[in-house]
């Protein structure tokens, strides 16, 4: 009713029938698109090890996003949204992405539940990535490699040697443990 301080939302339900619910107060009301962000976090929890980044990603696309229904936005406006900030930050193109794919786990668990018809941050274009990054520590006496190899000998002797393995061969930790013998190129060593 009007004037009542009371306010209703409207979503489509996972059958595709239009649905009100009671909201409460207006707080209530224009904060629940952003509970898509919610489902999204407790997603992020449950199944990811950088559920700590996505949440401070999420407090910001909140604030962009946060006080629009979820049907309203559209990819090329999120998509100019998020360009414009990471021009103005100079994010690298990966920055962008994690960006970008936090908001497609948003839109990808509100609709799974029912709270929204489509899923409009799959129009958002992923932005290529140049991983690639060489690094090489200093040697000598006074070096990275020394400086990094007596903290090992002295505080975690027990993983020495796989410290000295990964810096040797360039491994990342997830491929050192799950590595298999049947995957060693014998003929380029």
């Amino acid at each position: 009713m009007l004037g009542s301080g009371v306010w209703w939302i409207r979503f489509v339900d996972a059958h595709g029938r239009y649905r009100r619910e009671k909201a409460g107060t207006w707080g209530s009301a224009s904060c629940f698109s952003a509970k898509s962000g919610d489902d999204a976090l407790a997603y992020s929890r449950a199944h990811k090890r950088s559920h700590g980044d996505d949440e401070s990603r999420m407090k910001r696309l909140k604030e962009w996003f946060g006080n629009r229904e979820a049907d309203s936005l559209s990819g090329p406006e999120m998509e100019k949204r998020l360009s414009d900030v990471a021009a103005a930050e100079e994010w690298a193109a990966s920055t962008f992405n994690h960006y970008r794919s936090l908001l497609m786990l948003a839109y990808r668990e509100a609709r799974r539940i029912g709270k929204v018809s489509a899923n409009p941050a799959r129009d958002i274009r992923h932005r290529k990535e140049n991983n690639s990054r060489v690094r090489f520590l200093s040697r000598g006496e006074n070096g990275e490699y020394a400086s990094l190899t007596k903290v090992f000998r002295e505080k975690y002797p027990v993983h020495l040697a796989e410290f000295i393995f990964g810096l040797n061969t360039g491994l990342r930790l997830s491929s050192q443990y799950g590595g298999a013998y049947e995957m060693i190129d014998w003929t380029r060593n």
